[in-house]
């Protein structure tokens, strides 16, 4: 089961990257004058300039596990508070705090990463691993397939107008998603799960009246095969961002230094 709350876990954390991808061109905003795509892209080019950001993250996963035959239901519920400081350069520095229930049982954990390492305490253990260049690509990957969706993906799309600003719902193709998101998740996960496959993909993108990306919900489908677990899953994601371009401050978990490194 930590295996799998792993890939989860991965698939929920590579949505909040969803909103930092490009730069601070301080391009006019007009959401009446361009296309959707024009505006999502200047709103991402903006958003990920900033030097620090907060998030607050809620999820929730419900799983359907085949166990010896018989089908096993369970809902994980997921919280996330994630700070952010120095993105704009190449020593960016990101702290989350999370919180999970399963099985009536919750689990809490603090992840502060400095760019050379990242530092985890939970269940009163702390570790430390280097950043290798692996994880790096692959969330450069990510991030580079969200920066290059193709514009006729949003043919016929238009904003909605809601409380924080403009709304866009955008679906990703399954075709997409096969060809670039399941190959990342199967290269980060080789040997733990089988016969992976993400589907139904929906993105909302909510646009506040700066240009800034302040809010993102995400849906998914989940079918895959862990040691010999049939798993369907649907998990739903929504991340609320503020504190934009205000001071962000990160206090790392105490000791962290002496982690153990793993």
């Amino acid at each position: 089961m930590k295996k799998l709350l792993s890939i989860f876990l991965v698939l929920i954390l590579s949505f909040s990257l969803l909103c930092f991808i490009s730069c601070d061109d301080k391009e006019e905003y007009d959401l009446e004058l361009d296309t959707p795509a024009v505006a999502v892209t200047k709103a991402i080019d903006k958003t990920k300039e900033l030097d620090c950001y907060h998030a607050s993250v809620a999820c929730n996963i419900a799983m359907q596990i085949s166990v010896m035959g018989q089908p096993v239901s369970v809902d994980i519920p997921i919280t996330m508070d994630i700070k952010a400081t120095n993105t704009s350069t190449e020593s960016p520095k990101l702290y989350i705090e999370y919180e999970m229930s399963a099985f009536g049982q919750a689990v809490s954990s603090q992840i502060y990463n400095d760019s050379i390492y990242t530092y985890t305490f939970s269940n009163g253990e702390g570790t430390k691993k280097a950043n290798d260049e692996s994880a790096k690509s692959y969330f450069d990957s990510l991030d580079e397939l969200l920066a290059q969706l193709p514009s006729d993906l949003f043919d016929g799309l238009s904003f909605e107008a809601v409380e924080k600003g403009y709304k866009l719902s955008i679906s990703i193709p399954n075709d997409m998603i096969s060809s670039e998101i399941d190959a990342s998740i199967e290269q980060a996960f080789e040997g733990i799960a089988e016969d992976l496959a993400v589907s139904n993909m929906i993105v909302d993108i909510t646009i506040n009246d700066d240009g800034f990306i302040v809010q993102l919900d995400a849906g998914f489908d989940m079918a895959l095969t862990i040691q010999e677990m049939d798993v369907t899953a649907h998990a739903s994601f929504c991340a609320t961002f503020d504190s934009l371009g205000s001071t962000v401050t990160i206090t790392p978990p105490t000791g962290y230094q002496d982690f153990t490194e793993v």
